[in-house]
């Protein structure tokens, strides 16, 4: 993830250039990224209503750089909590888990 737009790029080992991965202007912010195969998966902060909501999903970006321009490359995977965290792959790569708590019910 760059810090200065808050989008996440791919850069390959050897590569020149970065390969962009997310949209910009949509204010996105990612965090807690794990990659598997060929997607990240990443909590994404949604700060787009320019009122200070903020709503919080899990979601996949596609590796490929087709998120890049539109959000096509980006999936969301699991929403609806207050507080995401923590998306991991099972050893095998064919599950998902991640932590998703209320407000105020957190630790």
């Amino acid at each position: 993830m760059e810090f200065s737009d808050q989008r996440l790029y791919r850069l390959d080992d050897g590569g020149p250039t970065p390969v962009l991965l997310t949209p910009g202007g949509l204010g996105f912010r990612f965090g807690d990224i794990s990659i598997g195969g060929a997607q990240v998966i990443a909590v994404r902060e949604a700060h787009s209503d320019g009122a200070g909501a903020v709503t919080r999903d899990t979601v996949a970006v596609e590796l490929d750089g087709t998120g890049a321009d539109e959000e096509a490359g980006i999936r969301s995977l699991a929403s609806g909590s207050h507080f995401l965290a923590f998306p991991r792959f099972s050893p095998g790569g064919s599950r998902l888990a991640w932590i998703g708590r209320e407000h105020p019910q957190m630790p």
